[in-house]
């Protein structure tokens, strides 16, 4: 696997897409942005339960709306997020073709995107 820094662009269907929703507005905007193109097998949205703030109901609703499964975890648990994470690209992972997987870090614990990369790049 290679990963590679990219330029922000529009997700398309075929984009797969990672988030935590958090207790501030910029952690939903990558994801209300792009609802048009998100389903439930494109999109991994991790929802920190105890830094949620009124701002990520509306994200919530819209994600519930297209079965979208927000998988709620603590902010402490980084192991946690760090294994749905990367499971959830495990499977999306395709050897034979590039795949496109944008992971919007904005509201990640530090713990968490700081390991990522590593994390990912054993497989």
């Amino acid at each position: 696997m290679q990963i590679h820094n990219a330029q922000y662009h529009d997700l398309h269907v075929g984009d797969f897409f990672v988030c935590v929703l958090g207790y501030e507005p910029r952690s939903c905007y990558l994801f209300d942005q792009n609802m048009k193109t998100r389903n439930s097998s494109n999109t991994l949205a991790i929802k920190l339960r105890n830094n949620v703030s009124k701002n990520i109901s509306k994200t919530a609703s819209s994600a519930f709306e297209k079965d979208i499964v927000l998988v709620e975890l603590d902010y402490s648990e980084s192991q946690e997020i760090i294994d749905v994470i990367k499971n959830f690209v495990l499977s999306k992972i395709d050897d034979e073709d590039e795949t496109n997987i944008s992971i919007d870090y904005s509201s990640m614990p530090r713990a968490v995107y700081s390991a990522l990369p590593s994390a990912l790049c054993e497989y």
